[in-house]
């Protein structure tokens, strides 16, 4: 038959009962399953040692200390071997200043507490670390995922901070974070504007502008790959503008040199359509009194020119006149494109030789 032993102990009239079984102790336990077996909580006396030129040392034969005392620095912990490996300690950095304390080169961050066990001749932190280095993490050491993860942030944000360039990367330059400069780099770690991309970008549907005023266009610096707003210097972000200019009273049908002040460096303007009306009671051309032949045509010459810097309106019926000799009127419809979205592909001469067909090369250029 198996042994029992039940000892009462009377303190203070609390009454604590231990069980010996089997060459087990149980503590509030009749059937005690190991060589120690508590039915309830342990306590560990705490002992408050004042740190001293940011160094302490751990009294022999406690279980839990509290650092206290002001630190100006990293505070280093001395602690004596324990006599047998096992043993625990409890190590609570509660000094003032907000500095690290370290024990044989294991961390313990200012208001954290930290455990550490004996063995093989040396205190290890439980938090993974071995003697004189620090618990492995993401903070201190490189690893590998063993299964997927996620992070359930909840409604918490979760955010990084740093200076560096490519201070935060994905797969090399798959996608770099210059924290430094405030900019993102896709393909890059070395990102030159606010967001770069140094392959092919795909845009999926997006909303039409269903033909509505106040939008831009984009376009691309060929030599930085910079995306800007075709803009002029006054602020107009529109590639393709219309306007209509009315002449009046122009010199019969004559409008040699009307100046629209449109800047040629910036703008392009090509008159897309005319429109003319004599004046006074008589209607009609005629051809002027130099000219005696009754077969002569008058033809339509409406152009504009560069002149100055500035682009120019001329238009005429060459040889031609009012009848009666009055002022008309031109309308001439016009637009104008900016040159940023615009080339200049020069003049085309063809000699047709006396024929009504001719062709050409495509220009180079295009």
């Amino acid at each position: 038959m198996i042994s029992k032993k039940i000892i009462t102990i009377g303190l203070l009239s609390v009454n604590t009962v231990i069980f010996a079984q089997a060459g087990n102790v149980g503590i509030n336990t009749t059937t005690p399953g190991t060589t120690l077996d508590v039915n309830g909580a342990i306590t560990n006396r705490e002992t408050a040692v004042a740190v001293s030129g940011n160094a302490v040392t751990v009294p022999a034969n406690v279980s839990q200390v509290q650092l206290t005392g002001a630190a100006t620095a990293t505070v280093t912990i001395t602690a004596p071997a324990a006599p047998n490996a096992g043993q625990r300690l409890v190590i609570f950095n509660n000094t003032t200043g907000g500095f690290e304390a370290t024990l044989n080169g294991v961390t313990i961050p200012n208001g954290k507490a930290l455990e550490y066990v004996y063995s093989n001749s040396g205190w290890r932190s439980t938090d993974g670390g071995a003697v004189g280095t620090a618990g492995v993490n993401i903070y201190n050491a490189n690893g590998s995922l063993t299964s997927n993860r996620t992070v359930s942030q909840g409604a918490n944000t979760l955010s990084f901070a740093g200076n560096q360039v490519n201070a935060f990367s994905v797969d090399g330059n798959t996608l770099s974070v210059d924290a430094a400069n405030h900019r993102i780099g896709i393909g890059t770690s070395t990102p030159t504007a606010q967001l770069q991309t140094t392959g092919n970008m795909i845009l999926g549907t997006a909303n039409s502008s269903n033909g509505g005023s106040g939008y831009s266009t984009v376009v691309r610096d060929n030599i930085t790959g910079e995306l800007k707003t075709a803009s002029s210097s006054t602020g107009n972000n529109f590639a393709f503008n219309y306007i209509t200019y009315q002449l009046n009273n122009v010199k019969r049908d004559w409008a040699s040199d009307f100046n629209t002040n449109i800047p040629s460096s910036q703008y392009t303007v090509a008159i897309i359509g005319s429109e003319f009306k004599p004046g006074g009671i008589s209607v009609g051309l005629k051809i002027t009194s130099s000219i005696t032949t009754s077969a002569t045509y008058t033809p339509l010459n409406v152009y504009a020119f560069e002149s100055g810097g500035t682009w120019h309106l001329s238009a005429d019926y060459v040889n031609g006149t009012t009848s009666g000799d009055t002022d008309g009127s031109w309308t001439l419809y016009c637009l104008v494109i900016n040159n940023t979205v615009l080339k200049s592909l020069g003049t085309v001469t063809a000699n047709l030789g006396g024929n009504s067909v001719g062709s050409a090369n495509i220009p180079s250029g295009l």
